[in-house]
């Protein structure tokens, strides 16, 4: 049985690297201190890097449909009915 070929590793690789921001963005929202503030720049950051790396070598699907869903899924963040994250983040003296 043989390891892994250099083109799957690159695409493992690649794969973690864009998942990497995914994980970062949960541990955030996640944690004890977290606040509804930083939802909207973490969606943020998350879309602008999904992005960014379109053209990773083996992922270019997977990058593709990850921005999709995070478009889709949080689309109506800063315009929900009660305004609740985009009020919080123009309160939070972090992101002015």
């Amino acid at each position: 049985m043989s390891g892994l070929r250099a083109q799957q590793w690159t695409i493992t690789e690649n794969a973690v690297a864009l998942l990497q921001p995914f994980e970062e963005v949960t541990r955030e929202v996640s944690s004890a201190q977290a606040a509804i503030s930083v939802v909207i720049p973490m969606l943020k950051s998350l879309a602008a890097v999904l992005q960014t790396g379109a053209g990773a070598v083996g992922v270019k699907s997977m990058n593709a449909g990850m921005l999709k869903a995070v478009n889709s899924r949080f689309a109506d963040v800063e315009e929900n009915s009660l305004h609740t994250c985009a009020c919080a983040t123009f309160l939070d003296p972090r992101f002015k």
